[in-house]
């Protein structure tokens, strides 16, 4: 019991000092779309057409869009 007991004091004690760092500014979209390459905006748009309106990918069709972006690389 005595133990357990440590190891609970220390998990709380470090979770009392525990001090996150803030998040990175966030970036405006139409600045980051600026500093695209024309490659990852044309992932974009395949990504756009394939995920449809919620903006959702099966892992397939997630496999089918990264498939479609290598083969345009080579």
């Amino acid at each position: 019991m005595n133990f357990l007991g440590g190891v609970i004091s220390a998990i709380s004690e470090a979770a009392a000092q525990y001090n996150p760092e803030p998040p990175p500014p966030r970036s405006h979209f139409s600045n980051i779309e600026a500093n695209e390459s024309e490659e990852v905006r044309q992932f974009r748009r395949l990504f756009t057409q394939l995920a449809g309106d919620d903006m959702e990918v099966s892992a397939s069709e997630l496999m089918n869009i990264l498939n479609k972006v290598v083969t345009r690389r080579e």
